[in-house]
């Protein structure tokens, strides 16, 4: 599914970040969400990257495509095929604090995080939300 980037989500994240630097972390209900922390602080955005290559590498340990919060949660908030929207943000406050918010969904242990189709586009009507093809991606948008 193409995915949207959503302006509130990366505002939700960034209060989380914050809130990671002064000590005080707390997540809103209506997100999922990914944190990653790097002790350097500097100005690279090279820990976004390094960020989602972290939660990407979840994969590396799952043995099918199938959702457990305990080893795969960032990569599945990462692909869940009903994703439609994320935002994330950074702060830095003696360490790099990275965030990411999607919008809650329901996700149960050993669900399917993705549905395999047939080739590119082929499933989108499956998709009321996204029955277009963008990018070789269903998307909401033509």
């Amino acid at each position: 599914l193409f995915q949207i980037y959503d302006c509130e989500a990366e505002k939700s994240a960034y209060e989380v970040a914050q809130k990671l630097c002064s000590g005080t972390p707390s997540s809103p209900k209506e997100y999922d969400e990914n944190r990653h922390v790097n002790d350097a602080t500097d100005d690279s955005t090279d820990y976004i990257l390094e960020a989602a290559n972290s939660w990407w590498a979840e994969i590396l340990k799952t043995e099918e495509n199938l959702y457990n919060s305990t080893v795969n949660a960032n990569f599945a908030n990462m692909l869940w095929d009903s994703r439609e929207k994320l935002g994330c943000a950074i702060a830095k406050c003696g360490k790099t604090h990275v965030v990411c918010h999607y919008p809650k969904i329901e996700k149960e242990e050993g669900e399917p995080i993705y549905k395999m189709g047939d080739g590119p586009c082929n499933d989108c009507k499956d998709y009321s939300d996204a029955p277009n093809c963008k990018d070789n991606l269903c998307s909401a948008k033509a």
